[in-house]
């Protein structure tokens, strides 16, 4: 057997090769936030709420593009009917696993200030094998309390973002 193959069939070079790409289309400002683990419980007595909170994750630069595979679908959530739509959020590697359950907010968007204030719930975490970044499947929730977007916000400025 010669050497010639012994090697591997990819140049161990060629995951990072790409990287540039993807980068260069992530243009939009994101916050990825996680719930803390408790149930959130409503005060009727003084209106307040206990709970519930987000944990900030990361805030960086992504790519916010429509998913064509997975059309605007109807759902219930809490006994009310929403539509959703996913929509693919890909950002680097710098950024931790970004997991189930987490949300995505989006804090700015220079090309298209109409995405502002949307928060994508993730669908699907999983991750390609390559290392060019990092893709995620998120819903949308056309229905989504404001309220947790200013939560969202101020766990980003909390964290060093800063409204441009």
């Amino acid at each position: 057997m010669s050497p010639l193959n012994l090697r591997p069939s990819m140049d161990p070079r060629w995951p990072l090769h790409h990287r540039t790409v993807p980068i260069g289309w992530q243009t939009a400002q994101l916050v990825v936030a996680r719930k803390d683990g408790t149930e959130a419980v409503w005060n009727p007595e003084d209106g307040s709420v206990t709970g519930g909170k987000w944990t900030f994750v990361y805030w960086g630069e992504f790519r916010v593009q429509p998913n064509k595979d997975w059309r605007a679908r109807r759902r219930n959530g809490e006994d009310s009917p929403m539509v959703q739509h996913a929509v693919r959020l890909q950002t680097s590697m710098d950024c931790p696993p970004i997991l189930l359950g987490d949300a995505l907010g989006v804090l700015h968007s220079p090309y298209d200030d109409g995405l502002e204030r949307y928060i994508f719930h993730v669908r699907n975490p999983l991750e390609s094998s390559n290392t060019w970044g990092r893709s995620v499947l998120g819903d949308v929730d056309m229905s989504e309390s404001s309220l947790q977007w200013d939560a969202l916000q101020q766990l980003a400025i909390d964290n060093g973002w800063v409204a441009p």
